[in-house]
């Protein structure tokens, strides 16, 4: 059988005037073959369009409007992101009233707004605000927010805590890869799928591991969850995603959730470089560069692929990286957290809540990343 996006019109035209049993004049301008020709013209625009059925019928990251619509059939919806919530402190010499849905920026322009007036006395008073937009990039350190979006005189100072629950709005990708989780993993009853799919329904919460039996108890659960990049997820979540739970799960279990926790993985390496010796300190010092960032990109992907999967470590998987890197012939010195393959015994093991995540690469002696605090 011929696939339909291999059908060209002079074949399918070819095919019709094969078929026919006819002895009527079939050449090119007779009636009969204009006649075709119109016939095998449509067939081939229908199969062009046919291409486009196939996201559609199995959705991928492509299918646009169509995977909200699949997700629909089985009651998962696109989580639509969440705003950042943050107190800030205003000071001032004298009592004043500050309106709601004052505006309050950080230095990047970044807008938060306090939902109810807040009243200052005895020099400040504490509120809290919250982000005028979903989006993760509100999450901003203490006090980012730390002045009124529209200046004037006579305003009080700002200081704040940090901002957390801030989440972005699942992409195409995550979505699809949330439905396929739920075709793959059937869940019936209260069963650790049941679980999983309850936590991944929550912003900001992109995997989930469920422990059962968890302190050796039968009726108790602990539902270990991660953010995006595999990374913990803040206070903020971790309560939403607990609050969720509790309102969807069969009575009789006792449900624990909590971020899983971070197992940073530090990297010193002595190497030797290709071509060493016909380079100057300029040339060696960009070449550690280049392969630092290499190294960190292959060493940040396999530590992300394994969190929830893996809880060991093997020492040579990592130090066989930085052989594969462009510019590297060999290395001299190899450390994992301060110690050798020998010290590690070949292997890093991790808690059963923990998950591997790059702290910091240290090339001959040259920092080439370090993780930035969030």
């Amino acid at each position: 059988m011929l696939e339909f996006n291999t059908q060209t019109y002079e074949d399918i035209k070819n095919k019709i005037l094969e078929d026919m049993t006819s002895d009527v004049d079939k050449r090119e301008g007779s009636y009969t073959n204009e006649m075709v020709s119109a016939v095998a013209y449509q067939i081939w625009n229908l199969y062009c369009s046919m291409g486009a059925m196939l996201p559609i019928a199995f959705v991928d990251e492509t299918s646009g409007e169509y995977i909200d619509k699949r997700c629909e059939e089985y009651g998962i919806k696109r989580k639509e992101g969440t705003k950042a919530i943050a107190t800030v402190t205003l000071h001032h010499d004298s009592d004043m009233t500050i309106d709601a849905n004052t505006e309050f920026a950080t230095d990047n322009g970044l807008i938060f707004v306090n939902t109810n007036p807040i009243e200052i006395s005895d020099g400040e008073v504490s509120g809290e605000v919250i982000a005028k937009e979903v989006g993760s990039q509100y999450n901003v350190p203490e006090n980012s927010i730390c002045q009124f979006a529209v200046s004037q005189s006579s305003l009080p100072t700002v200081t704040s805590t940090s901002a957390n629950g801030g989440t972005d709005p699942e992409t195409d990708k995550e979505l699809v890869e949330r439905l396929y989780q739920y075709l793959r993993k059937p869940s019936t009853s209260g069963n650790i799928y049941d679980y999983e799919k309850w936590a991944l329904s929550v912003a900001g919460v992109e995997s989930a591991r469920v422990i059962e039996q968890y302190q050796d108890k039968a009726n108790q659960l602990l539902v270990l969850i991660l953010g995006k990049d595999s990374e913990p997820v803040d206070n903020v979540i971790e309560n939403n995603c607990k609050e969720y739970i509790e309102t969807v799960r069969p009575i009789g279990a006792t449900v624990f959730v909590e971020s899983a926790k971070r197992f940073p993985i530090s990297v010193h390496a002595t190497v030797k470089l290709e071509n060493e010796e016909g380079m100057d300190e300029k040339r060696k010092e960009k070449a550690i560069l280049t392969v630092g960032e290499q190294f960190k990109n292959l060493l940040d992907t396999y530590l992300k692929s394994i969190a929830f999967q893996e809880y060991k470590i093997n020492f040579h998987r990592i130090s066989y990286m930085i052989l594969n890197v462009d510019l590297v012939d060999d290395y001299t010195s190899f450390l994992i957290n301060g110690a050798t393959d020998d010290e590690n015994q070949g292997v890093i093991e991790l808690d059963f809540d923990q998950v591997p995540s790059l702290e910091s690469i240290m090339i001959n002696n040259v920092e080439v990343y370090k993780r930035e605090e969030s």
